[in-house]
C-alpha cells in the first residue's frame, strides 16, 4: 500500500507518493503534474480536472472552482467576499448553512456543498494516483492552510470521510514546505542555535509567510501568518481590467459586463467585481460577461509569465466581444505600479527586511508547485506503519487560543492522567510534546 500526500490548491492539485525510497509527482492523463481544480457537471456526466477545463468556456455556470477557499464558510454576511465575485455561477447557502455551488446536473438544478465538490476531486486525485502507481493508496496527508479555522478543518475531514478515506493526519502549507526542505538538509543545519529561515509562498489565492527553526532532527515553526484574499488571482484581475480599458478606450463599450456600458473598470483593487460599481446586485442585466472574463483570463495569465522575465509584452486578443479584436501592450513599471496599492508594496518590503536581516541572497531551490505535497507525502511516510522514514519532528504553534478548565490541579494523586495523541495515528507517536491534564472541563 502506497501513501498519498496531497495539496490542495484553488488554481491547481498536486499529488505526491514515494516508490521505492524517492519522492514521485502522481502525473494525471495528460501527463501533467499539475491538475486544475475544477469539477464541472453536465446533463450526463461529472467533469474533473482537465477535463472540466477543456468544457469550461461553454459549462462555466455548472463548473465549481476556488473550492478550498471557500470550504466552511458560512452564507451570511457574505455579499462582498471576493469569492462571490470570483465564482463562474451563483454561491448559495446548501445544508448548515454553509456557501455551496448552484449547479445544473443532468437537466435539474442542483446545490452542492463545497465539501460535496471537493469530495468528488479527492476521489479523482486517488483514483488517478492509484492509477500511475498500480497499487492501492488508502493512506493520506492533506494539507491546509494557515488561515483555516477548527470548522474548516472539520469540513476538509468531512469530505475524505465521504469517499472513506484514512486521513493520516492534516498539517498546515508551510509545515509540509519546512519538512520538504529541512528533511534532506539535516546535516546542515546548527545545532546549539539552529538555522532561522523565512518562506514566503504565494499562491494563486492565498499568500504564506512561515519562520521556522530548523535543527539537526527537528524544526520549530515560530511565526505561521496567511491572507486567503491575497494572491496571484489579484495580479490576473488588474491585467483583466487594464486589457477591458484598452477596449473600451478603443470602442466606447465594455465588454466584460452584458449591458456593454462605456464605463472603465476601477484599477488598484486586486479585485474584479461582478457587477459594475453603478450597477445593483437585483440587476442582472449589469452582471459580469463569464465568456469574455474566461477570454481575458487566458491572456492575462500568458502576460503575466511574460513580464516576469520581460520589460515588455504586448497583448492581442482576436474577437474578443462581437467579432472586434483588442490590440495593446504593457510594460512591467506599469504592471507594477497597478498592483502597487494591494501587492507588491507589501512584497517589497517583506523581501527587503528579510534580505537586511539575514544578509544572504534568495533561495529558490524549492520547487513552489510540488513543495507542499512532498512534505505531505514525507509526513505520511512517517506516520504510516507501512514505511520506515527517518524520522524529522516538526513542532507546530497553536494558531487560535484555547481555553482549559480543570478541578483539583493540586492534587494530582487522585486525578486521572492523560496522555493526547493523533487520533489516527498508527504509530502511536504524540503530535507534540506529552501534556497532563487533570480533570478537563469543556
Amino acid at each position: 500500500m502506497s501513501v498519498l500526500g496531497i495539496d490542495i490548491g484553488n488554481d491547481n492539485s498536486v499529488v505526491a507518493t514515494i516508490n521505492k525510497g524517492a519522492i514521485n509527482v502522481v502525473r494525471n492523463d495528460i501527463s501533467e503534474r499539475l491538475t486544475p481544480t475544477l469539477v464541472g457537471f453536465t446533463e450526463k456526466e461529472r467533469l474533473i480536472g482537465d477535463s472540466a477545463l477543456s468544457k469550461l468556456k461553454s459549462n462555466y455556470k455548472n463548473t465549481c472552482r476556488n473550492i478550498k477557499n471557500l470550504i466552511g464558510k458560512i452564507g451570511t454576511d457574505v455579499k462582498d467576499d471576493i469569492e462571490i465575485h470570483e465564482a463562474y455561477g451563483d454561491l448559495i447557502p446548501c445544508e448548515y448553512n454553509y456557501l455551496g455551488y448552484e449547479v445544473e446536473y443532468k437537466n435539474e438544478k442542483v446545490v452542492f456543498s463545497a465539501v460535496r465538490v471537493l469530495s468528488a476531486l479527492l476521489s479523482h486525485l486517488i483514483k488517478m494516483a492509484e492509477k500511475y502507481i498500480g497499487k492501492e493508496c488508502k493512506e493520506i496527508v492533506l494539507s491546509y492552510p494557515p488561515t483555516f479555522t477548527n470548522c474548516q478543518k472539520e469540513c476538509l475531514l468531512a469530505a475524505t470521510k465521504i469517499i472513506n478515506a484514512n486521513v493520516l493526519r492534516i498539517i498546515s502549507d508551510n509545515t509540509a514546505v519546512a519538512l520538504d526542505y529541512g528533511m534532506y538538509r539535516m546535516k546542515e543545519f546548527k545545532e546549539d542555535n539552529g538555522s532561522l529561515l523565512v518562506f514566503v509562498n504565494i499562491g494563486y489565492a492565498n499568500t504564506c509567510v512561515c519562520v521556522a527553526r530548523f535543527f539537526s532532527n527537528k524544526c520549530e515553526i515560530l511565526c505561521d501568518i496567511a491572507d486567503s484574499n491575497l494572491g496571484g488571482r489579484n495580479l490576473d484581475n488588474e491585467l483583466i481590467k487594464y486589457i477591458t480599458n484598452i477596449f473600451v478606450n478603443n470602442y466606447k463599450m465594455n465588454p466584460l459586463y452584458k449591458n456593454n456600458t462605456p464605463e472603465l473598470c476601477p484599477m488598484g483593487t486586486g479585485r474584479l467585481n461582478k457587477f459594475l460599481v453603478t450597477s445593483t446586485a437585483s440587476d442582472q442585466q449589469n452582471g459580469i460577461n463569464n465568456k469574455v472574463r474566461i477570454k481575458l483570463q487566458e491572456v492575462a495569465i500568458k502576460t503575466k509569465k511574460v513580464l516576469s522575465a520581460n520589460n515588455e509584452a504586448s497583448i492581442h486578443v482576436e474577437c474578443l466581444y462581437e467579432d472586434l479584436d483588442c490590440q495593446g501592450s504593457i510594460n512591467r513599471e506599469t504592471f507594477e505600479e497597478l498592483c502597487s496599492n494591494f501587492f507588491l508594496t507589501k512584497l517589497k518590503h517583506l523581501l527587503d527586511t528579510a534580505l537586511c536581516i539575514s544578509k544572504k541572497p534568495l533561495s529558490k531551490t524549492l520547487i513552489a508547485d510540488e513543495s507542499i505535497a512532498r512534505g505531505c507525502v514525507l509526513s505520511a511516510a512517517m506516520v504510516s506503519k507501512h514505511y520506515k522514514v527517518k524520522e524529522y519532528e516538526c513542532v507546530e504553534k497553536v494558531t487560535h487560543p484555547i481555553n482549559v478548565e480543570w478541578h483539583n490541579i493540586n492534587d494530582a494523586s487522585k486525578s486521572n492522567v492523560e496522555k493526547l495523541y493523533t487520533r489516527d495515528s498508527l504509530k502511536k507517536k504524540p503530535i507534540m510534546k506529552i501534556h497532563q491534564i487533570y480533570h478537563p472541563i469543556v
